[in-house]
């Protein structure tokens, strides 16, 4: 028994000094009366957040305001570790375009976007026409902002 409760007051020292609390960084809102969703963030190695946006009509995000072209676009964002939105560009066309997702590739070198679109859009000067409805693209961006490579998946319609 003394073993026992030995074992657990070490099990609960050790824990104690290994978790951390959570400190509170920063936070940023941008937006419209429209419906608008971010559905990702990451953080790269030198601790910028990138994440995307996509929204429909007018969007102000730290200053920088877009309108999209159709009746959603998305905006890809870089904040630096203080918070303050460094990188900010439209994706879109006269349709509909959604960004799905956000990583960093497995070099750390790159930002890899996946999403949908319908028709034409513009993704950093590459412009992607659908050949169905609801196709869908993968891009990758070097954190410079420049586009590295895209590649279209044709949907199903």
């Amino acid at each position: 028994m003394k073993l026992k409760l030995t074992l657990c007051l070490l099990a609960a020292i050790t824990l104690a000094t290994q978790l951390q609390a959570q400190t509170f960084q920063w936070a940023k809102s941008g937006g419209n009366i429209d419906e608008n969703f971010s559905p990702s963030s990451v953080i790269d190695k030198s601790g910028n957040t990138w994440s995307t946006v996509n929204y429909s009509g007018t969007y102000n995000l730290s200053g920088f305001e877009f309108t999209s072209a159709g009746s959603q676009d998305f905006i890809i964002s870089r904040f630096n570790k203080n918070g303050n939105c460094v990188f900010a560009v439209n994706c879109g066309g006269a349709e509909a375009e959604a960004a799905l997702s956000v990583e960093i590739d497995q070099a750390g070198s790159a930002l890899i976007i996946a999403g949908a679109f319908n028709g034409t859009f513009n993704i950093l000067g590459k412009v992607l026409v659908a050949i169905g409805s609801g196709d869908a693209f993968v891009a990758s961006l070097a954190f410079v902002g420049k586009l590295n490579w895209e590649k279209k998946l044709v949907g199903l319609d």
